[in-house]
């Protein structure tokens, strides 16, 4: 993996990083564009909340640098989580929210905070920092070694009307002004003095989403952050996933002709493929693709089947991460998880944190 260990030297308070010295220096150029660590060029519209655009594009970056896929998280989902706010620039970036991951765009519809499952929550975050602090530029060279070890950092600038009329070049009009947008910096040239700027204007913006900004101009770099990735789990719903026991290494399974549901081998076949559907409410319902039927439980008994949906709670559950990649599968009509027995069928038990309780739920 390209990104370098971190080597800084300097003493945290907090989520704040002060910086009193470094132990290596950086090149002369570094563009994260060239090793393909930065996501497409968003196009944030009429929203004002840039902050958020910025604060993504920085953290698909460090998903990518860190292995992962190209991810196109959702923006509305951290304009909610702030209540609505729409400012362009905010001095917490939105972290605290992301905390506990972050919904891709697909997943998530404007004003669904309610209704958003916690596990379409993607990517949590296992830390963040400020290069310097929130309320100045940090010099440049703590911002070039935040960049350079860590990934592309968001950050604020003064977007005057020159800066917002800008087609190409090297951008040095500095003006002075509050800071009033919010873009990522993905690398920088010492021989011509400049950041590497990557906005949310869209690509007919610019040189195609991006700009070449003198160091120093129209205090770019202001608050510069950046966020740590946890982990890579993610689930989303139109995807077919199979559920495999931590304790059986088994797969959920149904039988044709059978309402009850088993574990067997893992196979790859359509009885053991299974949607996370959201129902309202934060739940889900989880169907086969064989039978087209939900999960289900009984109001007696501890044997789990599949039925028809219908809107009941016994067909309705929420699915939480435990740890290692595990997770529980709770269900809303008798809070039980979702299990395993000593036989092939599966069944709903009070959670007791054993792994016949814990799933692997993978495509």
């Amino acid at each position: 993996m390209l990104r370098k260990k971190a080597m800084w030297l300097g003493v945290f308070f907090g989520l704040f990083f002060v910086s009193v010295g470094l132990l290596y220096s950086q090149p002369a150029s570094f563009d994260w564009r060239d090793y393909g660590k930065v996501t497409s060029v968003k196009n944030q519209g009429t929203s004002n909340s840039s902050w958020a655009f910025a604060v993504l594009g920085s953290y698909e970056s460090a998903i990518l640098i860190d292995d992962g896929p190209s991810e196109n998280l959702s923006e509305q989902y951290l304009i909610d989580s702030q209540g609505g706010i729409v400012p362009p620039f905010v001095s917490d970036w939105g972290f605290p929210y992301m905390m506990e991951g972050t919904p891709r765009e697909s997943s998530y519809s404007a004003g669904g905070l309610a209704d958003l499952p916690d596990c379409f929550k993607c990517y949590p975050i296992s830390a963040w920092y400020y290069v310097g602090n929130s309320s100045s530029v940090p010099n440049t060279t703590d911002i070039k070694l935040a960049i350079y070890n860590y990934g592309p950092v968001c950050a604020g600038v003064y977007a005057s009307s020159y800066f917002q009329a800008y087609t190409g070049g090297i951008f040095n009009r500095n003006q002075t002004g509050s800071v009033n947008h919010a873009i990522v910096l993905v690398g920088w040239n010492d021989t011509g003095g400049y950041w590497i700027l990557k906005n949310s204007w869209g690509t007919s913006w610019g040189e195609s989403g991006y700009m070449r900004i003198a160091y120093g101009c129209c205090q770019v770099g202001y608050g510069a952050a950046f966020a740590a990735v946890a982990d890579h789990r993610c689930l989303s719903p139109n995807v077919w996933y199979k559920f495999l026991n931590r304790d059986s290494g088994n797969a959920l399974d149904v039988n044709s002709g059978s309402s009850y549901v088993y574990q067997g081998l893992p196979s790859g076949g359509t009885d053991q493929q299974w949607s996370i559907t959201a129902v309202g409410g934060g739940w889900v319902k989880i169907e086969n693709r064989y039978s087209g039927f939900a999960l289900d439980v009984n109001t007696t008994g501890s044997y789990v089947y599949h039925y028809l949906y219908n809107s009941g709670t016994d067909k309705q559950w929420d699915i939480v991460y435990h740890n290692q990649g595990y997770y529980r599968v709770n269900n809303r009509y008798n809070g039980n998880s979702l299990s395993i027995g000593t036989g092939a069928y599966v069944y709903h038990y009070l959670w007791n944190g054993n792994a016949e309780k814990q799933w692997e739920i993978t495509e």
